[in-house]
């Protein structure tokens, strides 16, 4: 994979989930639950208030977001381990091509009567 873009903003969610945009516009959102309920080290994140104060980290260059004196989570785990809630324009161009590509193959193959 290539090098992971740079983080523009955190957004702390219910549920303990964090949205992460990206600077190649991607969006995506990652789950704290699992980390919080089996890491004692963390379990400051289990205080709404203190979950909500998740910042982007300008000390390695937009490359993690942190809570400050608890956990540091770099950009590539968010990247590669959050779920996508929305692609980046290129992505999403591609995408609907091969749909359109696919959407055709298919309706020629099983023609409606």
């Amino acid at each position: 994979m290539s090098q992971v873009p740079a983080i523009v903003q955190v957004i702390p969610l219910e549920g303990y989930v964090i949205e992460v945009h990206f600077q190649n516009q991607c969006v995506k959102r990652y789950d704290m639950q699992p980390l919080i309920d089996t890491d004692p080290e963390i379990n400051p994140l289990r205080d709404p208030r203190i979950f909500r104060e998740v910042q982007v980290s300008f000390h390695d260059r937009r490359r993690s977001i942190y809570w400050p004196g608890v956990l540091r989570i770099s950009a590539k785990e968010i990247y590669e381990g959050g779920w996508i809630e929305k692609l980046p324009y290129r992505q999403m161009t591609t995408f609907r091509r091969y749909e359109e590509i696919w959407g055709k193959a298919f309706g020629e193959l099983h023609p409606k009567d």
